[in-house]
């Protein structure tokens, strides 16, 4: 993920960045439940 890569100072912005791509694809797990994860 793009957090990997960012700076320590930066960690909780990468956090709450994560917790949002987390939120919204679980969201698209509704939404959109014929894409293919595999």
């Amino acid at each position: 993920m793009l957090c990997q890569i960012t700076k320590m100072q930066q960690k909780q912005e990468c956090y709450l960045q994560t917790n949002m791509v987390n939120y919204f694809l679980e969201m698209q797990e509704h939404l959109f439940v014929q894409i293919d994860w595999y």
